[in-house]
């Protein structure tokens, strides 16, 4: 799955290998055409002007991922930092400089799984259900 994201975070629960490439406006497109594809970003003007911008309909969506072998995040990925707490309209995003960025997750990808505390006996916990 190729996953649009307006930063390009890595998650908490993820494990493995990422491969990072700075890719054009076309590439990113091309990406879209061959690729499913599901919006997070959660930021409804930059979900607009990537709209604009890919071609295809970037809804909002505030999601929290698990990539796994195979994923893929296709990020709008600003150049610089805004100051804190700042929130841009869509005006003030086409203004700003951006890259286009994709995240390939590699055949270790997997979401961490939590260990349990020292200790724990998970036959005790679940018999006791």
């Amino acid at each position: 799955m190729l996953y649009l994201l307006n930063s390009s975070i890595i998650p908490a629960n993820f494990v493995g290998s990422v491969h990072v490439e700075e890719v054009s406006t076309e590439k990113a497109k091309e990406y879209l055409s061959i690729m499913e594809f599901e919006s997070a970003v959660g930021h409804k003007p930059t979900a607009d002007v990537m709209t604009a911008l890919l071609g295809v309909d970037v809804k909002t969506a505030r999601k929290t991922l698990a990539p796994v072998a195979g994923d893929a995040f296709l990020v709008m990925q600003l150049e610089g930092r805004l100051e804190e707490g700042k929130i841009l309209s869509e005006t003030e995003l086409k203004a700003l400089k951006f890259k286009w960025k994709v995240l390939k997750f590699a055949e270790d990808a997997r979401p961490r799984v939590p260990e349990a505390p020292a200790g724990f006996d998970a036959a005790a916990a679940v018999a006791k259900l």
